[in-house]
């Protein structure tokens, strides 16, 4: 018994990966499915599949440099981005601005340092706003002014992410080269969320 409830996760394995595919679940307090699949899920659980969409990706043929630049759980495409990076030893510049409110909300942060290690094209700033505060005006500035051409992608929850665009806007960046992946849940119900990439 039970009832069928939909949810859109992104991929975190790398592009191009077919003999599995794996999502990143963060244990929510009143997440329904979160609760499920951390307290339930087995080898012989049931579960309907989407194939993959969306238009939040990488061009494997671009060879501007990538800013990404998330808040929390909206690490997880940058993770898949620079997984791909790494199975294809990709040679462009990709820098990711990850902030948590705390240390031990850093999700994968040992796997992420370890990239840094091994590939010099590959930079993190692991931003822990308890400490350093929130994302300002003057660390966008500088991002914008470190790279010649940047594309930026963000992710993260709605204030922060349409807080860093704003800040991205001001620093000069055309919106053409700003995308964003947002995660939305309707109030009305919580079984069909929607998920957009713009």
């Amino acid at each position: 018994g039970g009832d069928w409830i939909q949810r859109a996760y992104t991929l975190t394995s790398p592009a191009g990966q077919t003999d599995h595919y794996e999502i990143s679940v963060k244990k929510e307090e009143k997440g329904v499915f979160s609760n499920w699949i951390h307290a339930n899920f087995q080898k012989d659980s049931i579960i309907r599949i989407a194939k993959p969409h969306g238009k939040f990706y990488l061009d494997d043929k671009d060879t501007k440099p990538t800013i990404c630049i998330c808040a929390g759980i909206g690490m997880t495409p940058f993770l898949a981005m620079i997984r791909t990076f790494a199975k294809n030893n990709d040679q462009r510049k990709l820098h990711l601005f990850y902030s948590a409110r705390s240390e031990n909300l850093f999700a994968y942060k040992e796997e992420l340092k370890g990239y840094v290690d091994k590939f010099p094209n590959i930079s993190i700033d692991f931003h822990e706003t308890s400490k350093k505060g929130r994302l300002k005006q003057k660390i966008i500035n500088e991002l914008v002014g470190r790279y010649t051409d940047p594309k930026f992608f963000i992710c993260g929850p709605t204030t922060f992410q349409e807080s860093a665009k704003d800040m991205l806007i001001k620093s000069g960046v055309l919106k053409s080269c700003i995308n964003i992946e947002s995660f939305e849940v309707k109030n009305k119900s919580e079984d069909k969320p929607t998920l957009k990439a713009s």
